[in-house]
C-alpha cells in the first residue's frame, strides 16, 4: 500500500500495478523492496469435450474472433483483462458477453453454448470434468505483483509466506 507521501509502509505488498508502472516507482522503493511477478498465467479457452475445438493443442487467435464468448469481469460494462490481452495481440472479438459472477461463469458458458477464457492456476482451483482447457497461442502475464521489504526477507513468517507463494505460483523477480 502506498501512503500519501508515496512511500510504502508494509513488509509485504500485493498490487495489481502493471510492470510498466512498477518500473517507474521511485528509486527508494527499489532500494527497500524486492519485486516479484506474483504469477505467470496461461490463458486458456474452456472447450466442451465434444466440441471440434477439443482436438486443438493451442487455439489460434483468429479463431477466437467469431466464437461466442462469455468473459468474467468485475465490471461487465468494461473490457476485461483477458479481452485486452487478446486485442493487444491484434485480434478483434466480435461476439462477447460479460458476467460478473465468477462462480457460475464456466457453467453459464457451457449451458449457453458459449466459450470462456480461463487461466491457470484459476482452472486448477475448480476444473470441470466435461471440458478441456486449451491454451491460446500467445503468452499471458498477469499484472499481479508482490513487493517484499528487503530487511524482513529473513523473517521466518515472511520467508514461509514467500516460499508458499513461490511453490504455488512460481514467482519471477522483477527488481
Amino acid at each position: 500500500m502506498l501512503c500519501n507521501t508515496g512511500k510504502l509502509k508494509h513488509d509485504i505488498v500485493l498490487t495489481n500495478l502493471g510492470a510498466e508502472r512498477m518500473s517507474l516507482i521511485n528509486h527508494k522503493i527499489k532500494e527497500k523492496y524486492t519485486c516479484y511477478f506474483l504469477y505467470s498465467d496461461t490463458l486458456c479457452l474452456q472447450v466442451p469435450k465434444n466440441s471440434p475445438l477439443a482436438a486443438y493443442d493451442t487455439i489460434p487467435l483468429k479463431m477466437l474472433e467469431d466464437l461466442p464468448l462469455l468473459i468474467f469481469d468485475m465490471k461487465p460494462t468494461m473490457e476485461s483483462e483477458f479481452t485486452q490481452v487478446i486485442q493487444d495481440a491484434g485480434c478483434t472479438l466480435k461476439n462477447v458477453s460479460y458476467t460478473s459472477n465468477l462462480e457460475t461463469c464456466s457453467i453459464t458458458a457451457l449451458n449457453n453454448n458459449r466459450y470462456c477464457f480461463v487461466g491457470y492456476p484459476s482452472v486448477e482451483l475448480r476444473p470441470l470434468p466435461n471440458v478441456s482447457y486449451i491454451p491460446i497461442e500467445i503468452d499471458y502475464m498477469t499484472n499481479q505483483l508482490m513487493l517484499i521489504r528487503k530487511n524482513v526477507q529473513a523473517n521466518k513468517f515472511v520467508k514461509t509466506f514467500c516460499e508458499s507463494f513461490d511453490q504455488y505460483f512460481g514467482l519471477k523477480k522483477l527488481f
